[in-house]
């Protein structure tokens, strides 16, 4: 949601924040530390012990901890209660005070806070206290010896770390991981990935500062510049105050760039999440998609001034060869590549050139095409099955088998009729009218099967003409002949008119296109052969049925166009869960217990309205439609959502009206959960508490932060000055 994504950017700068406050504790307890070296080196070769002189910075440690500790607590309840005041949170408060109270977690992080700020003194001052006033002078005498960070090289690591961090929010393109379980969880270590690479600049700067300081120098001592020679001399021999302010100058600046440009990233990132949850000016559900007629409902909104185009789409799902459900978009690529909201970096390719194989492959199905006035369709078949037919074959010297495994007209009479395929399944033939209504009839056959009979069907009279035959539908019976193997042949398909006459319309001398859509894990095969029966090389079409251990269903459906394989566009998930490596690969698709062929034919990574996380697969809607038609599913006949996009110069208030027209309840199309881009847009801007979160506390830290580094300069200086009052009373001497 908006909260949680909103809240990672903060939590982002915070860990920046919280780092520069304890480099901050770090760098002035090393300048205290730096002015009482000398006291601690004359304790020390009196005679003081460490753990006295520990003891000793631990009091004075503590006597500024605890009074923070608890002063802390109740002076922030008085700084964010005047914060509700400010700009920035005038408009979340209306310029009242910002209600705050002191919870127990407060009391815990100022302790915590304490306990940092106690390291942070004693770490350096564990590390001093080991030496006597020689040691302390004779390394006064000295430049500064490189740090353990860089003697060991481990700027050079975090360089590497930073390197790694951003090659792999590159690659991933977000801090996002999509959880198991659903929804979305922020990598913890990607979120650091700012601040490693703050220290990692910084670090890398630290150990080229010295060398740039001396080289600066010897240039200005070779001008006779003197003043400015000894202060880079100095610098060069001594860098390492003036390197600690410098890393803390370049975190406060790294925190201010973040700031000023958060809020115009934020702004964009809240409209282009609302966009791609809508994906189109406005969208809705249908409530009943039964009753609607899609061409003519279609046009009816389209011919409305105020709606510059629409189409219907339908959402479903698919199962994988595994059984996995997978959400199914169908929608007019046409209309998709030209109204829905679209990012480029969504695909590789622009969505015009993701959404062109879609529309290259749009000749659908439309069946068989009968002519008009026919009555009654026949189909000549002959029913055999493959054992007996192989038992004949090894009696018979004169029976022969062609390529396609159909044996010749001696080898076909099978010896037990009780076990054809005739017996073990029905044949129902699915037609289509005109106006896209579905109706099947049975396909009646004789009782007596010997050899080859016709099967007859009325064709229904309720459909409008001109009526197509959509395929032939084949279920097993229940009982024992689901275990026998067998084969249909199938020949001239004919229709019979209302004189009697008849006509063949499909007779399969051709390489005529025509498939079987089987249950998943069935083996089903259709294969083109040679009539066994005919002296001629009259082809036949063989339908080969597996032994089965359960009943199902398939359909032999003739083909038209590029229906088959149907084209697809997946995201990433879903092509590891249909197991395709890559553009043009082949799998199935489980629709209603039917095995469909799909080629994939385009990815991307996102697609407005789909979730990623769920793996999505896109198509023509004109496929479900047909798949729908053929299967006698009705939810894929029909459309259930309706997508418009409104006229550019329409204003929000019409657009307002119009949305409620289409909502009510007696409307032409009535609608159920609806999605307005507009309200959406305008529920963000009007919610304070996004741009507040953000923006406001973002400032806020910002100048924390600002106010850290100059307290920090102002220390440095301060303790520099003190350090040097006796070089400067030198130079002065010397006429300087």
């Amino acid at each position: 949601n908006q909260t949680s994504f909103s809240a990672v950017p903060l939590l982002i700068i915070l860990m920046q924040v919280v780092g520069i406050v304890v480099y901050y504790v770090l760098m002035t307890s090393s300048n205290l530390l730096d002015r009482q070296v000398e006291a601690y080196g004359v304790f020390r070769s009196r005679g003081a012990t460490i753990i006295q002189l520990t003891g000793f910075g631990l009091f004075q440690a503590m006597f500024l901890a605890i009074p923070a500790a608890l002063i802390a607590p109740w002076a922030a309840v008085w700084v964010v209660g005047i914060l509700g005041i400010t700009p920035a949170f005038e408009a979340l408060t209306g310029g009242d005070f910002l209600p705050s109270d002191i919870s127990r977690q407060a009391y815990l992080f100022g302790i915590l806070g304490a306990a940092l700020a106690t390291a942070g003194i004693m770490i350096p001052t564990i590390l001093q206290i080991r030496r006597n006033i020689i040691d302390v002078r004779s390394d006064a005498s000295r430049p500064d010896r490189p740090s353990f960070f860089q003697r060991y090289l481990l700027d050079f690591a975090l360089l590497g770390i930073a390197g790694l961090l951003l090659w792999q929010i590159d690659q991933r393109g977000t801090v996002y991981d999509p959880d198991s379980v659903g929804g979305w969880s922020s990598d913890p270590v990607l979120l650091m990935a700012p601040m490693v690479i703050i220290f990692a600049i910084a670090g890398i700067l630290l150990r080229i500062y010295p060398l740039l300081i001396r080289t600066v120098a010897t240039v200005l001592m070779s001008m006779r510049s003197l003043t400015a020679s000894i202060g880079l001399r100095r610098a060069g021999r001594a860098p390492g105050a003036y390197a600690r302010l410098m890393l803390l100058l370049l975190m406060a600046i790294a925190v201010g760039t973040f700031a000023a440009s958060y809020g115009a990233t934020v702004e964009r990132s809240l409209d282009e999440r609302q966009r791609y949850l809508a994906g189109i000016d406005f969208r809705g559900v249908l409530v009943d998609p039964g009753r609607l007629t899609d061409k003519e409902s279609i046009e009816s909104l389209v011919g409305r001034d105020e709606i510059s185009d629409a189409a219907f789409v339908n959402r479903e799902y698919f199962k994988t060869p595994t059984g996995i459900d997978v959400p199914v978009l169908g929608i007019d690529p046409i209309f998709a590549s030209q109204n829905v909201w679209w990012r480029s970096d969504f695909a590789l390719g622009t969505f015009a050139e993701v959404m062109r194989p879609l529309i290259s492959n749009l000749e659908i199905r439309d069946g068989l095409l009968l002519p008009d006035n026919a009555r009654v369709l026949t189909l000549e078949m002959f029913p055999m099955n493959t054992d007996d037919s192989s038992n004949s074959s090894n009696s018979s010297n004169s029976s022969k088998t062609n390529l396609y495994g159909v044996t010749t007209k001696s080898s076909l009479t099978p010896t037990n009729r009780s076990l054809t395929p005739a017996s073990r399944v029905s044949f129902t033939a699915v037609f289509q009218g005109s106006s896209g209504k579905t109706m099947s009839a049975v396909l009646e056959m004789p009782k007596d099967i010997s050899g080859w009979v016709e099967a007859k069907s009325v064709i229904p009279e309720q459909l409008t003409h001109p009526v197509s035959l959509l395929g032939v539908k084949a279920t097993d019976r229940v009982g024992q002949s689901l275990r026998s193997e067998g084969k249909v042949l199938i020949d001239d398909l004919s229709v019979i008119f209302d004189d009697g006459s008849g006509a063949v319309v499909e007779d399969f001398e051709e390489s005529s296109r025509w498939l079987i859509y089987s249950a998943a894990g069935v083996e089903d095969e259709l294969v083109l052969g040679v009539d066994p029966d005919s002296e001629s090389s009259d082809m036949v079409m063989a339908w080969s049925l597996p032994a089965a251990v359960s009943p199902s269903s398939r359909v032999i459906a003739p083909l038209s166009g590029d229906s088959v394989p149907v084209p697809v566009v997946m995201n990433p998930l879903a092509m590891g869960y249909f197991g395709l490596v890559g553009v043009g690969s082949l799998t199935t698709m489980s629709l209603e217990g039917y095995s469909v062929p799909v080629v994939l034919v385009g990815v991307v990574d996102y697609f407005p309205t789909l979730d990623p996380a769920a793996g999505f697969v896109v198509t023509d809607i004109n496929h479900l439609h047909s798949l729908g038609a053929l299967f006698q599913v009705s939810r894929l006949k029909q459309s259930n959502e309706l997508w418009l996009n409104f006229q550019p110069s329409l204003s929000p208030e019409r657009e307002a009206g119009v949305v409620s027209e289409l909502s009510e309840f007696d409307a032409e199309l009535p609608l159920g959960d609806t999605i307005h881009l507009t309200e959406l847009l305008d529920r963000t801007n009007a919610d304070p508490t996004l741009k507040v979160s953000g923006s406001g506390l973002l400032a806020i830290a910002f100048i924390a932060v600002l106010g850290l580094a100059s307290l920090g300069f102002l220390v440095s200086m301060t303790i520099d000055i003190w350090k040097r009052t006796l070089e400067f009373a030198i130079l002065r001497a010397l006429g300087t």
